[in-house]
């Protein structure tokens, strides 16, 4: 009766303790969600930002070191939609091998 007990007590553990990080998982997937809605905002302005850089470059509004800037701003934008690209992944292949 006593090793019953415990082994159900164990088990009631086991299963808060798997809610909690189900429930972890799913706002930390949903924060992510979040962030690479903005990071393709601001990667989609970049690459606008970027565009138009080198129009006035190529025009002569603009140094090249400007218009270098521009595109490497705009890179850096997208490594960090891509980094938060794999990071919604990664939470949604964990959420998907969770569920049984």
């Amino acid at each position: 009766k006593i090793e019953r007990d415990i082994d159900y007590q164990e088990w009631v553990d086991t299963r808060r303790t798997s809610e909690i990080e189900d429930t972890f998982l799913l706002e930390e997937y949903q924060r992510s969600w979040s962030l690479l809605t903005t990071s393709y905002e601001n990667y989609q302005l970049f690459a606008t930002n970027s565009v138009l850089t080198f129009q006035k470059y190529e025009e002569g509004l603009l140094s090249l070191d400007a218009s270098l800037k521009a595109f490497e701003d705009y890179l850096q934008s997208e490594n960090s939609y891509l980094n938060n690209l794999s990071t919604l992944y990664s939470h949604y292949a964990s959420i998907i091998s969770r569920n049984p």
